[in-house]
Protein backbone atom coordinates (compact mmCIF):
# COMPACT_ATOMS: atom_id res chain seq x y z
CA UNK A 1 0.00 0.00 0.00
CA UNK A 2 1.57 3.50 -0.96
CA UNK A 3 0.70 7.04 0.15
CA UNK A 4 -0.40 5.83 3.07
CA UNK A 5 -1.42 8.83 5.47
CA UNK A 6 0.81 9.68 8.45
CA UNK A 7 -2.08 10.75 10.47
CA UNK A 8 -5.10 8.83 11.90
CA UNK A 9 -8.00 9.38 9.60
CA UNK A 10 -11.47 8.46 10.28
CA UNK A 11 -12.33 6.57 7.37
CA UNK A 12 -10.91 4.87 4.26
CA UNK A 13 -13.81 4.55 0.94
CA UNK A 14 -12.93 1.74 -1.91
CA UNK A 15 -14.75 2.21 -4.94
CA UNK A 16 -14.96 3.69 -8.24
CA UNK A 17 -14.17 7.62 -8.48
CA UNK A 18 -14.60 9.48 -11.88
CA UNK A 19 -14.06 9.35 -14.63
CA UNK A 20 -15.91 7.26 -15.86
CA UNK A 21 -18.79 8.35 -14.21
CA UNK A 22 -21.53 5.88 -12.97
CA UNK A 23 -24.25 5.65 -10.42
CA UNK A 24 -21.40 4.70 -7.76
CA UNK A 25 -18.45 7.05 -9.21
CA UNK A 26 -20.62 10.05 -8.74
CA UNK A 27 -22.28 9.04 -5.41
CA UNK A 28 -18.80 8.97 -3.70
CA UNK A 29 -17.50 12.49 -5.91
CA UNK A 30 -20.75 14.42 -4.45
CA UNK A 31 -20.59 12.64 -1.20
CA UNK A 32 -16.71 14.19 -0.83
CA UNK A 33 -17.47 17.64 -0.01
CA UNK A 34 -20.02 16.73 2.46
CA UNK A 35 -17.38 14.93 4.59
CA UNK A 36 -15.19 17.64 4.20
CA UNK A 37 -17.52 20.04 5.28
CA UNK A 38 -18.55 17.88 8.30
CA UNK A 39 -14.52 17.52 9.10
CA UNK A 40 -14.56 14.29 8.25
CA UNK A 41 -11.40 12.90 6.83
CA UNK A 42 -11.07 10.42 3.95
CA UNK A 43 -9.26 8.83 1.48
CA UNK A 44 -10.89 7.15 -1.88
CA UNK A 45 -9.00 4.04 -2.79
CA UNK A 46 -10.13 4.22 -6.34
CA UNK A 47 -11.34 1.31 -8.87
CA UNK A 48 -10.05 3.25 -11.91
CA UNK A 49 -6.73 5.69 -12.79
CA UNK A 50 -7.72 8.97 -11.47
CA UNK A 51 -6.02 10.27 -8.91
CA UNK A 52 -5.65 13.41 -6.43
CA UNK A 53 -5.84 14.45 -3.14
CA UNK A 54 -7.24 11.87 -1.31
CA UNK A 55 -7.58 9.75 -3.93
CA UNK A 56 -5.59 6.39 -4.47
CA UNK A 57 -5.66 4.26 -7.72
CA UNK A 58 -6.25 0.58 -7.01
CA UNK A 59 -7.29 -0.40 -10.41
CA UNK A 60 -9.61 -3.16 -9.06
CA UNK A 61 -6.88 -5.25 -8.62
CA UNK A 62 -6.81 -8.60 -6.97
CA UNK A 63 -3.54 -8.38 -6.13
CA UNK A 64 -4.43 -4.89 -4.20
CA UNK A 65 -6.60 -6.44 -2.43
CA UNK A 66 -4.79 -9.20 -1.39
CA UNK A 67 -2.33 -6.83 -0.15
CA UNK A 68 -5.21 -4.82 1.60
CA UNK A 69 -6.42 -7.75 3.48
CA UNK A 70 -3.10 -7.52 5.72
CA UNK A 71 -2.46 -3.54 5.63
CA UNK A 72 -1.86 -3.02 9.26
CA UNK A 73 -1.12 0.42 9.19
CA UNK A 74 -3.79 2.16 6.95
CA UNK A 75 -4.13 4.41 9.97
CA UNK A 76 -8.16 4.65 9.47
CA UNK A 77 -11.24 3.96 11.72
CA UNK A 78 -13.02 2.53 9.31
CA UNK A 79 -13.48 1.01 5.99
CA UNK A 80 -16.24 1.63 3.17
CA UNK A 81 -16.68 -0.86 0.91
CA UNK A 82 -18.91 0.34 -2.29
CA UNK A 83 -18.46 -2.01 -5.08
CA UNK A 84 -18.61 -5.89 -6.49
CA UNK A 85 -14.72 -7.64 -6.49
CA UNK A 86 -14.84 -10.01 -9.41
CA UNK A 87 -17.87 -11.99 -7.50
CA UNK A 88 -16.00 -12.93 -4.62
CA UNK A 89 -17.03 -9.78 -2.56
CA UNK A 90 -18.91 -11.48 0.16
CA UNK A 91 -16.02 -13.88 0.89
CA UNK A 92 -13.68 -11.05 0.80
CA UNK A 93 -15.87 -9.22 3.13
CA UNK A 94 -16.18 -12.26 5.30
CA UNK A 95 -12.16 -12.70 5.50
CA UNK A 96 -11.84 -9.14 5.63
CA UNK A 97 -13.81 -8.86 9.46
CA UNK A 98 -11.54 -11.76 10.03
CA UNK A 99 -7.99 -10.54 9.89
CA UNK A 100 -8.94 -6.78 10.73
CA UNK A 101 -10.20 -4.84 13.89
CA UNK A 102 -11.51 -1.77 11.88
CA UNK A 103 -15.25 -1.02 11.48
CA UNK A 104 -16.31 -2.64 8.55
CA UNK A 105 -19.58 -0.40 6.24
CA UNK A 106 -21.05 -2.14 3.06
CA UNK A 107 -23.42 -0.78 0.69
CA UNK A 108 -24.95 -3.11 -1.57
CA UNK A 109 -25.87 -1.38 -4.46
CA UNK A 110 -27.54 -3.54 -6.90
CA UNK A 111 -29.90 -6.69 -6.46
CA UNK A 112 -27.39 -9.44 -7.76
CA UNK A 113 -27.97 -10.92 -4.44
CA UNK A 114 -31.45 -11.56 -5.35
CA UNK A 115 -30.72 -13.08 -8.97
CA UNK A 116 -27.82 -15.32 -7.97
CA UNK A 117 -29.52 -18.15 -6.68
CA UNK A 118 -26.21 -20.76 -7.12
CA UNK A 119 -24.88 -18.43 -4.90
CA UNK A 120 -27.32 -16.85 -2.80
CA UNK A 121 -27.33 -19.24 0.24
CA UNK A 122 -23.38 -18.88 0.42
CA UNK A 123 -23.11 -15.40 0.60
CA UNK A 124 -26.13 -14.81 2.90
CA UNK A 125 -24.56 -17.51 5.06
CA UNK A 126 -20.62 -15.41 4.94
CA UNK A 127 -23.12 -12.01 5.59
CA UNK A 128 -24.39 -13.44 8.64
CA UNK A 129 -20.50 -14.02 9.74
CA UNK A 130 -18.81 -11.00 8.87
CA UNK A 131 -18.20 -8.44 11.10
CA UNK A 132 -19.78 -5.19 10.04
CA UNK A 133 -20.62 -2.02 11.88
CA UNK A 134 -23.29 -1.28 9.29
CA UNK A 135 -25.00 -3.11 5.99
CA UNK A 136 -26.62 -0.60 3.73
CA UNK A 137 -29.42 -1.50 1.08
CA UNK A 138 -30.11 0.72 -1.47
CA UNK A 139 -32.88 -1.24 -2.72
CA UNK A 140 -36.01 -1.70 -0.77
CA UNK A 141 -36.44 -5.55 -2.39
CA UNK A 142 -32.65 -6.65 -0.85
CA UNK A 143 -33.57 -4.82 2.29
CA UNK A 144 -36.56 -6.68 2.72
CA UNK A 145 -35.31 -9.83 1.92
CA UNK A 146 -32.48 -9.42 4.80
CA UNK A 147 -35.10 -8.36 7.16
CA UNK A 148 -36.80 -11.31 6.29
CA UNK A 149 -33.32 -13.80 6.82
CA UNK A 150 -32.57 -11.85 9.89
CA UNK A 151 -29.82 -9.72 8.52
CA UNK A 152 -29.79 -6.33 9.76
CA UNK A 153 -29.11 -3.30 7.41
CA UNK A 154 -30.71 -0.17 6.59
CA UNK A 155 -32.57 1.04 3.25
CA UNK A 156 -30.57 4.07 2.65
CA UNK A 157 -30.42 5.22 -1.67
CA UNK A 158 -27.38 6.46 -2.58
CA UNK A 159 -28.65 9.62 -4.02
CA UNK A 160 -26.60 12.63 -3.19
CA UNK A 161 -28.19 15.84 -4.73
CA UNK A 162 -27.00 17.74 -7.59
CA UNK A 163 -24.74 21.24 -6.58
CA UNK A 164 -26.00 23.42 -8.69
CA UNK A 165 -23.28 25.65 -9.03
CA UNK A 166 -20.62 22.63 -10.11
CA UNK A 167 -23.20 22.03 -13.03
CA UNK A 168 -21.32 22.41 -16.41
CA UNK A 169 -24.43 21.98 -19.05
CA UNK A 170 -23.34 20.40 -22.04
CA UNK A 171 -25.80 22.01 -24.83
CA UNK A 172 -26.30 19.91 -28.33
CA UNK A 173 -28.16 21.71 -31.21
CA UNK A 174 -31.61 20.36 -31.02
CA UNK A 175 -33.12 19.37 -34.48
CA UNK A 176 -35.83 17.23 -32.86
CA UNK A 177 -37.07 16.83 -29.11
CA UNK A 178 -34.44 14.68 -26.79
CA UNK A 179 -34.46 11.32 -24.93
CA UNK A 180 -31.37 10.46 -22.89
CA UNK A 181 -30.83 7.26 -21.74
CA UNK A 182 -27.39 5.99 -20.42
CA UNK A 183 -25.62 2.52 -20.01
CA UNK A 184 -22.24 2.28 -17.88
CA UNK A 185 -20.76 -0.42 -20.11
CA UNK A 186 -22.14 -2.57 -22.91
CA UNK A 187 -21.48 -5.80 -23.21
CA UNK A 188 -23.24 -8.61 -25.24
CA UNK A 189 -25.19 -9.52 -22.28
CA UNK A 190 -26.15 -6.66 -20.51
CA UNK A 191 -27.45 -4.19 -23.47
CA UNK A 192 -30.69 -6.85 -23.48
CA UNK A 193 -30.50 -8.04 -20.14
CA UNK A 194 -30.01 -5.73 -17.93
CA UNK A 195 -30.46 -1.91 -19.73
CA UNK A 196 -33.16 -3.34 -22.06
CA UNK A 197 -31.80 -1.52 -25.47
CA UNK A 198 -34.70 -3.98 -27.14
CA UNK A 199 -37.47 -1.92 -25.49
CA UNK A 200 -35.62 1.71 -26.67
CA UNK A 201 -34.99 0.03 -30.24
CA UNK A 202 -39.02 -0.59 -30.49
CA UNK A 203 -39.63 2.93 -29.08
CA UNK A 204 -37.24 4.40 -31.36
CA UNK A 205 -38.58 2.70 -34.54
CA UNK A 206 -42.22 4.24 -33.25
CA UNK A 207 -40.75 8.09 -32.57
CA UNK A 208 -37.97 8.51 -34.50
CA UNK A 209 -39.73 11.49 -36.50
CA UNK A 210 -39.93 13.63 -33.77
CA UNK A 211 -37.33 13.03 -31.07
CA UNK A 212 -33.50 11.83 -31.41
CA UNK A 213 -32.29 9.45 -28.90
CA UNK A 214 -28.66 10.13 -26.75
CA UNK A 215 -26.75 7.69 -25.41
CA UNK A 216 -24.51 7.99 -22.85
CA UNK A 217 -21.85 5.57 -22.22
CA UNK A 218 -20.02 5.93 -18.98
CA UNK A 219 -17.21 3.55 -20.02
CA UNK A 220 -16.03 3.23 -23.11
CA UNK A 221 -12.89 1.55 -23.09
CA UNK A 222 -14.26 -1.84 -21.59
CA UNK A 223 -17.24 -1.29 -23.89
CA UNK A 224 -18.32 -3.63 -27.31
CA UNK A 225 -19.56 -0.73 -29.35
CA UNK A 226 -19.61 -2.95 -32.45
CA UNK A 227 -22.55 -4.55 -30.51
CA UNK A 228 -24.69 -1.50 -30.03
CA UNK A 229 -23.73 -0.09 -33.39
CA UNK A 230 -25.04 -3.22 -35.20
CA UNK A 231 -28.15 -2.93 -33.52
CA UNK A 232 -28.77 0.85 -34.37
CA UNK A 233 -27.96 -0.41 -38.14
CA UNK A 234 -30.26 -3.65 -37.98
CA UNK A 235 -33.11 -1.32 -36.92
CA UNK A 236 -32.16 1.88 -39.18
CA UNK A 237 -31.77 4.18 -36.22
CA UNK A 238 -28.48 5.51 -37.51
CA UNK A 239 -29.53 8.42 -38.27
CA UNK A 240 -31.95 9.27 -35.15
CA UNK A 241 -29.33 8.13 -32.39
CA UNK A 242 -25.68 9.86 -31.38
CA UNK A 243 -23.65 8.21 -28.48
CA UNK A 244 -21.74 10.40 -26.37
CA UNK A 245 -18.82 9.19 -24.62
CA UNK A 246 -17.23 9.75 -20.68
CA UNK A 247 -19.80 12.49 -20.47
CA UNK A 248 -20.99 13.49 -16.86
CA UNK A 249 -25.08 12.29 -17.57
CA UNK A 250 -26.36 15.27 -14.92
CA UNK A 251 -24.27 17.87 -17.09
CA UNK A 252 -25.81 16.38 -20.52
CA UNK A 253 -29.17 16.43 -18.93
CA UNK A 254 -30.83 19.84 -19.76
CA UNK A 255 -31.24 19.06 -23.33
CA UNK A 256 -33.37 16.21 -22.71
CA UNK A 257 -37.20 16.47 -23.27
CA UNK A 258 -37.32 12.98 -21.17
CA UNK A 259 -35.12 10.20 -19.75
CA UNK A 260 -35.73 6.88 -20.15
CA UNK A 261 -34.36 3.89 -17.73
CA UNK A 262 -35.72 0.76 -18.92
CA UNK A 263 -33.55 -1.37 -17.00
CA UNK A 264 -34.69 -4.91 -16.16
CA UNK A 265 -32.58 -5.15 -13.12
CA UNK A 266 -31.39 -2.24 -11.05
CA UNK A 267 -30.50 -1.02 -7.10
CA UNK A 268 -32.79 2.47 -7.50
CA UNK A 269 -31.90 4.79 -9.88
CA UNK A 270 -29.62 7.56 -9.26
CA UNK A 271 -29.58 8.90 -12.52
CA UNK A 272 -33.20 9.17 -12.48
CA UNK A 273 -33.45 11.64 -9.28
CA UNK A 274 -31.43 14.05 -11.10
CA UNK A 275 -33.43 14.05 -14.07
CA UNK A 276 -36.55 15.12 -11.76
CA UNK A 277 -34.35 17.91 -9.97
CA UNK A 278 -33.48 19.29 -13.10
CA UNK A 279 -37.29 19.51 -14.21
CA UNK A 280 -36.69 16.52 -16.89
CA UNK A 281 -39.81 13.92 -17.01
CA UNK A 282 -38.29 10.27 -16.22
CA UNK A 283 -39.76 6.63 -17.30
CA UNK A 284 -38.16 3.85 -15.78
CA UNK A 285 -39.24 0.21 -15.06
CA UNK A 286 -40.71 -1.58 -11.95
CA UNK A 287 -38.19 -3.70 -11.16
CA UNK A 288 -37.86 -1.91 -7.75
CA UNK A 289 -38.43 1.51 -5.63
CA UNK A 290 -38.32 4.40 -7.78
CA UNK A 291 -38.20 8.10 -6.69
CA UNK A 292 -40.97 10.16 -6.41
CA UNK A 293 -42.28 11.70 -9.38
CA UNK A 294 -41.24 8.90 -11.46
CA UNK A 295 -43.27 7.53 -14.65
CA UNK A 296 -43.55 3.84 -13.95
CA UNK A 297 -44.58 0.88 -16.54
CA UNK A 298 -44.04 -2.82 -15.98
CA UNK A 299 -40.66 -4.41 -16.50
CA UNK A 300 -40.01 -5.95 -19.70
CA UNK A 301 -43.43 -4.95 -21.41
CA UNK A 302 -42.97 -2.62 -24.53
CA UNK A 303 -46.93 -2.20 -24.68
CA UNK A 304 -46.85 -0.40 -21.19
CA UNK A 305 -43.63 1.46 -21.83
CA UNK A 306 -44.76 2.44 -24.85
CA UNK A 307 -48.37 3.48 -23.02
CA UNK A 308 -45.78 5.24 -20.48
CA UNK A 309 -44.23 7.50 -22.98
CA UNK A 310 -47.08 8.43 -24.67
CA UNK A 311 -48.50 10.17 -21.57
CA UNK A 312 -45.31 12.09 -21.02
CA UNK A 313 -45.33 13.25 -24.85
CA UNK A 314 -48.89 14.99 -24.01
CA UNK A 315 -49.29 15.77 -20.75
CA UNK A 316 -47.62 19.02 -19.51
CA UNK A 317 -43.93 18.28 -17.58
CA UNK A 318 -45.57 20.72 -14.47
CA UNK A 319 -48.44 18.05 -14.23
CA UNK A 320 -45.83 15.12 -14.56
CA UNK A 321 -43.21 16.61 -11.93
CA UNK A 322 -45.73 17.75 -9.15
CA UNK A 323 -45.06 14.36 -6.99
CA UNK A 324 -41.35 14.64 -7.25
CA UNK A 325 -39.24 15.55 -4.09
CA UNK A 326 -35.92 16.92 -3.34
CA UNK A 327 -34.15 13.84 -1.52
CA UNK A 328 -31.09 14.46 0.88
CA UNK A 329 -30.29 10.85 1.73
CA UNK A 330 -26.53 11.95 2.62
CA UNK A 331 -27.28 13.80 5.36
CA UNK A 332 -28.54 10.42 7.70
CA UNK A 333 -25.34 8.71 5.77
CA UNK A 334 -23.46 11.81 6.91
CA UNK A 335 -24.57 10.73 10.82
CA UNK A 336 -24.12 7.39 10.35
CA UNK A 337 -20.43 8.06 9.81
CA UNK A 338 -20.26 10.22 12.44
CA UNK A 339 -21.24 7.94 14.92
CA UNK A 340 -19.20 4.82 13.74
CA UNK A 341 -15.99 6.41 12.67
CA UNK A 342 -15.19 7.68 16.07
CA UNK A 343 -12.15 5.97 17.15
CA UNK A 344 -12.24 2.69 19.28
CA UNK A 345 -10.64 2.80 22.74
CA UNK A 346 -9.59 -0.38 23.63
Amino acid sequence: MRNQPNKRIPLAIIGPYPPPYGGIATHIYRLRPYLKSENISHRVFNHGNAESEDVIPNHKSPIWYFDFLFCRNLNVNAVHFHQTLHGFEYLYWFIYSKINRLKIIITLHNETILSKRLFRSFNLFLLRKTGYSLLITVSKKVHLFLNDRNIRNILLPAYIPVDMKQLKPIRVDKRKKIIVYAIFKVTSKNLIDIYGFDLVMKLMNFVSGEYDLYILIGDKKNSDIGILESILFQNKQTDSVNIVYDKNLVDFLPNADVYIRPSKSDGYGISIQEALELGVPAIASDVCERPPGTIVFKSGSFEDFFKKFNFVARTPTSEILKNSRHLAYHRQLITLYKRICQPTHR
